[in-house]
């Protein structure tokens, strides 16, 4: 088990060099710089303030100068926001993103795994088709034209919810539904498909004729080995939710990581992408590993095949 973590570990610190190193070469070569759309028009003035960001040296000295800083956990300092460092826009912006990420996990699990589970069980086709077709429809549709559509209907036009800010209960429905929208979606789909697969399993018929009832045997026994498939998908699932979406956050005003973010990369604030790109990829990195484990904790034959 320790050599099937220490590779996975391996993977996730190689996976992390490669995405800080991609995202800063690309802004480093793309055209304009982080001042370009300030007011400031003396070079004199932006040739400080480049030498100052160290931006004059060479980008090997930069990506090597930020990787130290990085080391010792100094993320740096906003350029366009000035004293204030990225380690500090992490810790006041993370909470709001973390809360809203945290009301989507729970309904993309709990809706998620309650509808898989009554699509494989039903006897009712009209009920069956009616949760194919909602699980279709939300893999399909992305979840910013489903928040377009509710504030239209629920703000514009029935004035029920507000759309800005997360302030109160109300603040939360339309931005956790279409965060949630597409999870539910496809953990219906996986939850269906796992179970419809292990109640045609042997065993399962060998349990039912044991004389166990119908809960118990799908309690012990088809549940635990449909839920493989589940485990494996809410690493990626948690680290996405509660890392924030950028379009929804910026739709509905968020004061998040997501928000943050897609500003940041409009005003070309180079430590913030960097830092924000960091945090949030070793955030989905751990997530990834904490899901590989249990997996490989569940059924063990993962770890045998891992090597």
């Amino acid at each position: 088990m320790l050599k099937f973590i220490g590779k996975r570990v391996a993977i996730g610190i190689l996976t992390l060099l490669v995405l800080s190193t991609v995202v800063f070469v690309l802004m480093k070569t793309l055209p304009g710089g982080p001042f370009d759309s300030d007011r400031v028009r003396d070079p004199r003035v932006i040739e400080i303030m480049e030498r100052a960001y160290n931006l004059d040296k060479p980008m090997h000295t930069q990506y090597l100068l930020y990787l130290k800083d990085l080391l010792h956990g100094n993320m740096g300092e906003s350029f366009k926001k000035s004293g204030i460092t990225v380690n500090d826009m992490i810790v006041r912006l993370t909470p709001t993103t973390m809360k809203l990420g945290a009301v989507a996990l729970v309904l993309s699990v709990t809706l998620g795994i309650t509808l898989g589970i009554i699509s494989a069980l039903t006897k009712k086709q009209w009920l069956r088709s009616a949760i194919v077709v909602f699980a279709t429809t939300g893999v399909s549709v992305p979840g910013f034209l489903l928040a377009l559509l509710m504030i239209y209907l629920f703000t514009v036009n029935l004035h029920l919810l507000p759309t800005m800010g997360l302030t109160s209960w109300k603040h939360y429905i339309m931005p956790a539904l279409a965060l949630s929208f597409s999870p539910v979606a496809y953990m219906t789909r996986m939850t269906r498909s796992s179970l419809s697969e292990v109640l045609r399993q042997d065993y399962i018929t060998m349990a039912r004729a044991t004389g166990l009832s119908k809960i118990s045997v799908m309690l012990r026994h088809a549940l635990k080995n449909a839920m493989l498939p589940i485990v494996t998908y809410m690493g990626p699932l948690i680290a996405n939710l509660l890392t924030g979406s950028f379009v929804v956050e910026t739709m509905f005003a968020i004061p998040g990581i997501g928000r943050e973010f897609v500003t940041a990369i409009t005003g070309r604030d180079y430590p913030v992408i960097m830092g924000l790109t960091v945090f949030i990829g070793a955030f989905i990195i751990v997530m990834n590993l904490l899901s590989d484990i249990a997996a490989a904790v569940v059924d063990p034959r993962i770890r045998l095949t891992s090597k």
